[in-house]
């Protein structure tokens, strides 16, 4: 039995090196063939049965991430503009009183009415209503300042 090995391994030692390349790759297929079919090796780690990423274990993982995005939804939610109180008349004065939006941390936009007074209101998005209702003027606050909505 010795003496087999021996010319087995004399034999591989005199062949080119990619045939024993090859030979070695078949020993190797042969052995992991040998490690599956006695289910040391799980199949499913050879041959996978699908090619798509595997899905967490945890299901939290996945409701995190579906309330994350819900979270992300409703911060991006725009809010109609609502009055919030009265700011200052200006009569045919056509400056913008800033200061009095500038000091609510509520008020978000001011809106100027036909009769030259101001109203101060809270919201993102004008509607319709709100449009006609402040034709005159109507500017949300930025940080850069006041922007025009009409």
């Amino acid at each position: 039995m010795l003496s087999r090995v021996k010319n087995a391994i004399t034999k591989i030692n005199s062949l080119s090196k990619p045939n024993k390349l090859l030979i070695l790759l078949l020993v190797a297929i042969i052995i992991v063939a040998v490690l599956i079919s006695l289910d040391i090796i799980p199949k499913e780690t050879v041959f996978p049965s699908s090619i798509s990423p595997p899905k967490p274990e945890v299901e939290y993982e996945q409701q995190f991430k579906e309330f994350e995005s819900e979270q992300q939804f409703k911060e991006f939610e725009s809010e109609p503009l609502v009055y919030l109180e009265s700011g200052a008349c200006v009569g045919d004065n056509q400056e913008i009183p800033e200061g009095q939006c500038d000091e609510n941390p509520e008020c978000t936009a001011i809106g100027r009415q036909f009769n030259g007074c101001w109203h101060m209101l809270k919201g993102d998005e004008p509607d319709e209503g709100v449009r006609d209702t402040y034709k005159w003027g109507l500017f949300k606050k930025t940080a850069a300042g006041y922007e025009s909505l009409v």
